[in-house]
């Protein structure tokens, strides 16, 4: 008796579920957030089940293991009669690259590329699917917790994690769906940059510093930051090298332009 639709129905599973894992870890929750409190009960469970992802990412991984198990047997099975002992090797030679390529990688790409709105999707089968597999996902949690309290660690939690890329994206909203001002985003984009920038870029050399020596007058000062248009100026004594302090468009407008700097 043939039995290659069940493998190919556990091709099928294997697909949803490697999509419904890269999609339940790459979603803009951000995005999520917003569309749950316009009411969307699938936004909202999927926030409240990323609080605790185990249950929903093990579901995934015993979901893939089981279909690759079952798939092997399936196929193994039907090659049997024909191939004897040969049956299992061609079954996993045959079974290898077909899961690997059309059960995982594509899968997992498409869903990486358009996560949010696939979980919208997938998230109400995958939680029938934990609710089928709850004896495997609970065992398999259990271990987990277990191996991870025995090595000193602690439980993933997932609460407060926010990327750097649900920050920009929050920061891409349109004016009205963020709490943050355009001035602010600007603010904010810069700081994920400033990471990259050395020092040697914002710097400016000593030659080019706009600078007075101490004898010079206010209304110098008051020139050179018209001219330059800085509310500070640097005064050296003697040489350039020897910056002595700093004088501001304040200072100059509160003791005239008759005093010394």
């Amino acid at each position: 008796m043939s039995l290659l639709w069940l493998t190919g129905l556990c091709l099928v599973l294997t697909m949803f579920f490697s999509a419904a894992e890269m999609a339940f870890i790459a979603a803009n929750r951000l995005r999520l957030r917003h569309l749950a409190e316009e009411g969307s009960t699938t936004a909202a469970r999927y926030l409240e089940a990323f609080r605790q992802p185990e249950r929903a990412l093990s579901t995934a991984m015993i979901g893939v293991t089981m279909a690759h198990i079952v798939a092997g047997s399936a196929l193994t099975w039907t090659l049997l009669p024909v191939l004897g002992a040969w049956a299992p090797v061609l079954a996993t030679i045959l079974l290898t690259p077909v899961m690997l390529v059309f059960g995982e990688i594509i899968p997992k790409a498409i869903a990486r590329e358009w996560a949010t709105s696939l979980i919208l999707t997938l998230y109400r089968p995958l939680t029938w699917a934990a609710t089928l597999l709850v004896p495997f996902v609970a065992f398999a949690n259990f271990v987990v917790g277990a191996i991870l309290r025995t090595f000193g660690g602690r439980q993933l939690d997932m609460r407060a994690f926010v990327s750097r890329e649900e920050l920009k994206a929050l920061l891409q909203m349109e004016p009205g769906e963020a709490d943050v001002t355009t001035h602010e985003a600007q603010l904010i984009d810069k700081i994920f940059d400033l990471g990259d920038t050395t020092v040697r870029e914002i710097m400016v050399p000593l030659v080019e510093v706009a600078m007075l020596p101490d004898t010079a007058a206010p209304r110098d000062a008051i020139a050179a930051m018209l001219e330059r248009g800085f509310s500070r100026i640097p005064i050296y004594l003697q040489r350039e090298t020897n910056i002595v302090g700093v004088v501001g468009a304040k200072d100059l407008l509160s003791r005239g332009a008759s005093a010394r700097i």
